[in-house]
C-alpha cells in the first residue's frame, strides 16, 4: 500500500517536472562585464600585494583557468614565472605596479592581459550567543533517560572577511580596462560541545574564494542557461490546426524538439498565423543559434498579438542583448 508520504512526494516530483517540461533550454552568451576585456585572449595573474597576496593571487588565477566558453577554456592563463624567476608566485613584489609596468610584464610574457592588485583587508571576527539544550541527568539501569535539564551553551559565530583592490591592464594599449574592489565572505556556527567545522584559516580560504568568483563574468565570455517556455494553445486556429500545434507542442515535453519545430514551420508554410505560433518558431530558432530570424519571428508574434505577450517581449529584450553581446565577442 503507498502511504500518505509517498503519495505526497510523488506529486511533488509531478509539480516539479511539468514545471521543467515544455521550455527551451537556450544558451546565452555573455561578453565580459568589463568592457575592452573580450579583446583579451591570453591573460597573467601576478601576486597581490599585501598580507594573503599570493594565495589570493592563485584564487583568481583558479578562477580563470577553470572557466570554459563554447566547449573551450574561456581564455588562455600563462604561468607569469615565464617572465624570468622574479615573477614566480610568492616572489614578485610591486615594482611593476604602474600600468606602463605590467604593460611591459604582459609584453615579455606575450599576453594580452595582466591581473595584479593589492589586498585591503583580511580578518576573521567571532560573535558569542547562547543556547538551551535538554541533556541527560539520569538514566535507568537500560540507558534509558530517565529525566532531562535544560542546559546553556555557549556558541559562536564566526565570519571571515576579505578584501582586495584588482587591476586589469591591457598589454598593447597599457590601458586600465578594471580597478575596482572585489569583497568576499564566509561565516560558520558552532557551539561548545560541537565540532568546529572549519579552521579560521580555511574560512578565509572560502573568502577568497567568494572574492575572486565575480571575475569569471567581469573578465571572461561566459554563457547562462535560459528556461523559456514554449506557447501551450493558439488563439484562432481551425480545429484541425490547433490539434497539429497541441501535438507539436507535446513534442517540446518529451524532448523531441527538431521534431516540434519542424511541426510548427509546416504550419507557418502552409499560411497559418498566429502570435503564439511565430513565439514558438522565434523560441526554435534562437535554440539553432539564430538570432536575427528568431528576432523577426518574436516581432511577428509581438504584432499579431491581441493583448500584451509577455513572453515574446522577454524574448525579444533577451535577442537584441544577445546580439548587442554577440557583436562584441565577434567583432
Amino acid at each position: 500500500m503507498i502511504s500518505r508520504v509517498q503519495r505526497l512526494f510523488a506529486g511533488l516530483a509531478g509539480l516539479l517536472a511539468a514545471g521543467c517540461a515544455n521550455t527551451a533550454a537556450l544558451n546565452v552568451e555573455y561578453a565580459p562585464r568589463v568592457p575592452g576585456a573580450e579583446r583579451l585572449f591570453s591573460i597573467a595573474v601576478l601576486d597581490f600585494d599585501g598580507r594573503g597576496g599570493v594565495a589570493f593571487a592563485d584564487t583568481v588565477e583558479s578562477e580563470l583557468v577553470t572557466a570554459h566558453f563554447r566547449g573551450a577554456p574561456a581564455i588562455t592563463v600563462v604561468d607569469p614565472s615565464l617572465a624570468g624567476p622574479g615573477f614566480a608566485r610568492g616572489r614578485f613584489r610591486d615594482r611593476h605596479g604602474s600600468p606602463e609596468g605590467l604593460a611591459e610584464v604582459g609584453a615579455v610574457l606575450g599576453v594580452d592581459g595582466i591581473v595584479s592588485g593589492t589586498v585591503l583587508d583580511e580578518r576573521v571576527s567571532d560573535s558569542p550567543y547562547t543556547r538551551e539544550r535538554e541533556r541527560c541527568i539520569e538514566r535507568d539501569g537500560d540507558g534509558d533517560c530517565l529525566e532531562y535539564r535544560l542546559v546553556v551553551i555557549e556558541c559562536w559565530s564566526v565570519r571571515a572577511s576579505f578584501q582586495a583592490r584588482a587591476v586589469l591592464v591591457e598589454t598593447a594599449s597599457a590601458a586600465v580596462l578594471f580597478n575596482d574592489i572585489l569583497s568576499g565572505s564566509s561565516s560558520m556556527h558552532y557551539c561548545e560541545d560541537e565540532r568546529l567545522p572549519y579552521t579560521a584559516s580555511q574560512l578565509v580560504d572560502q573568502a577568497m574564494i567568494d572574492a575572486a568568483r565575480p571575475v569569471r563574468r567581469l573578465f571572461l565570455p561566459h554563457e547562462e542557461i535560459v528556461h523559456a517556455p514554449f506557447a501551450h494553445a493558439a488563439e484562432g486556429l481551425s480545429e484541425a490546426d490547433a490539434a497539429r500545434f497541441s501535438a507539436a507542442y507535446e513534442l517540446t515535453g518529451h524532448d523531441r524538439m527538431g521534431e516540434a519545430c519542424t511541426a510548427f514551420a509546416e504550419l507557418a508554410r502552409e499560411g497559418v498565423e498566429s502570435a503564439e505560433l511565430f513565439y514558438n518558431l522565434g523560441l526554435c530558432a534562437e535554440l539553432r543559434g539564430t538570432l536575427e530570424p528568431a528576432l523577426a519571428h518574436y516581432e511577428r508574434a509581438i504584432a499579431l498579438s491581441a493583448e500584451r505577450f509577455g513572453d515574446a517581449e522577454r524574448a525579444r529584450e533577451r535577442v537584441l542583448i544577445q546580439m548587442s553581446e554577440r557583436a562584441r565577442l565577434d567583432g
